[in-house]
């Protein structure tokens, strides 16, 4: 066999090869960590301290929450781009909600905290803290990520807001509070050809 048969069975072997293996272009970007701050408008009620053996339950919580503009966010989990097909993703890592030190408030007394997300019609738990006794938060406590949510199901393709409820337990502070929150997130998007 010549030279040029070789190469020519080569290339009609590495083309059927690659016809039979599905896209013939794959291109993936992420982002490990992109922490996102907002603080929560307006303050969360305290508790009265007359009150506080009684009320052990902090009422929902709900404010609105920007995410980043970025090309993911602007063009939902999965769409097209003439024949190229893209999958993109936003994960929560973690969350971290810091009171700010004009407040007299603090987090030592919650058991636990609770952030949801809602958006498009449905709601799923974002983030959650449980006490640990011996290392009690203070002003600032971090939220770990209670499932793999994903984050752009519930941003619409009008808005980058989400709404963010926080709820919880405990002896709640007995003055008004807010508080900055961090979002730690994940992003990445996959692209392929055809």
């Amino acid at each position: 066999m010549n030279d040029t048969l070789r190469k020519l069975s080569l290339l009609l072997g590495s083309l059927s090869a690659l016809a039979g293996c599905g896209d013939l272009f794959q291109a993936r970007a992420s982002e490990p960590t992109l922490v996102v701050s907002q603080r929560i408008q307006g303050e969360v009620p305290g508790v009265p301290a007359a009150l506080a053996g009684a009320v052990k339950t902090l009422p929902p919580y709900s404010f609105s929450f920007d995410m980043p503009s970025t090309p993911i966010t602007e063009n939902g989990a999965s769409n097209t781009a003439g024949p190229v097909k893209v999958k993109s993703s936003i994960q929560l890592n973690q969350a971290g909600m810091s009171i700010p030190s004009n407040y007299s408030a603090d987090f030592n007394g919650f058991d636990t905290l609770q952030l949801t997300i809602s958006g498009n019609g449905k709601s799923q738990v974002l983030a959650k803290y449980v006490r640990d006794a011996a290392n009690l938060p203070g002003k600032s406590l971090v939220l770990l990520r209670a499932e793999d949510v994903e984050i752009l199901d519930y941003v619409s393709s009008a808005s980058r807001t989400v709404t963010l409820t926080l709820s919880g337990s405990g002896t709640l502070p007995s003055s008004n509070w807010t508080a900055d929150v961090d979002m730690d997130l994940k992003l990445s998007a996959d692209a392929s050809f055809p």
